[in-house]
């Protein structure tokens, strides 16, 4: 790959301008998501974040995201895309990490992942219902952390 080569991939992995609202508002609660129940530092949540607002550019760019419309090959054509800038093992650990994050997410408040998922998650897509996990989380987080935190003080 020549130097013209490598910069016409990577400029195809830079973030476009701005995303639509609907995946501005995805991303939002993602990265939410990833920094009060997930509990990952800043850079992790930017890293994550980005990688998913890619996929999500490129699939629903001009139409609503619905996940269960992604097919594997899309996903596989995306993370071809996105090696093509950078084929080193440590990018693509970071880019699979980072998708199956996402996913796991997108499980969780219902509307993507497998059956098995939604059917424990619940299947509903709603703000609302990002929210009352959002909350049932980050309560359980909060109290994991109180309980390590006490844990510490009595050693």
């Amino acid at each position: 790959m020549d130097h013209a080569t490598t910069h016409r991939a990577a400029s195809d992995t830079r973030k476009p301008a701005a995303y639509s609202d609907h995946i501005a508002e995805e991303l939002c609660r993602y990265e939410r998501h990833l920094r009060d129940v997930r509990g990952l530092a800043e850079g992790s949540c930017r890293q994550r974040t980005r990688i998913a607002g890619r996929l999500l550019h490129k699939q629903f760019a001009e139409r609503p995201i619905n996940i269960s419309e992604l097919r594997a090959e899309d996903v596989r054509h995306f993370l071809a895309s996105q090696l093509d800038a950078r084929r080193t093992p440590s990018n693509a650990s970071q880019l699979a990490s980072a998708l199956r994050s996402y996913f796991r997410f997108r499980a969780r408040i219902g509307g993507g992942g497998s059956n098995r998922e939604q059917t424990r998650f619940g299947k509903a897509t709603n703000l609302s219902t990002y929210d009352q996990a959002h909350h049932r989380d980050a309560s359980i987080a909060g109290r994991r952390r109180h309980q390590c935190h006490r844990t510490l003080a009595r050693t």
